[in-house]
């Protein structure tokens, strides 16, 4: 699971805890990338959230990935964007950067996005397992 994913994406695994009475924590490094992930099982309502800071052209691999170890019913996916950045890049070019509706068995319920300041704009969206639905996607 998490440790191919890490492995893959070029992190090495520095501290994993396992807590009591449930609940998992990893965090991975490379340099100044990062990559970590929370789960905390339970029969009612489990979560998991996954977080990094990897330099990429698109993100819809690695979500892609995440999504196949967790197996979620619905996820939200946040996406904070520089413009100078790679991803920042892409998405002028107007091309996918993984915040799209992509993802294996899953539909965009909604997305936003959100400038904050010059050359800084954050892109939130959820998603649910299922057929799609009428949601319509920002740009």
């Amino acid at each position: 699971g998490l440790d191919r994913l890490f492995a893959g994406l070029g992190l090495d695994v520095v501290q994993d805890v396992v807590f009591e009475p449930y609940g998992y924590s990893v965090n991975a490094l490379n340099g100044d990338y990062y990559a970590t992930a929370h789960v905390t099982p339970q029969e009612d309502c489990s979560y998991a959230s996954f977080e990094t800071n990897l330099e990429c052209a698109s993100y819809q691999d690695t979500v892609q990935a995440v999504l196949d170890i967790f197996q979620p019913q619905r996820f939200t996916l946040i996406v904070f964007i520089d413009d100078q950045s790679n991803i920042g890049r892409t998405r002028a070019a107007g091309a996918s950067i993984g915040v799209e509706d992509v993802y294996r068995g899953f539909h965009a319920a909604n997305c936003t996005a959100n400038s904050f300041a010059q050359g800084y704009t954050t892109v939130k969206a959820n998603y649910r397992r299922g057929p799609k639905g009428a949601a319509t996607l920002l740009s």
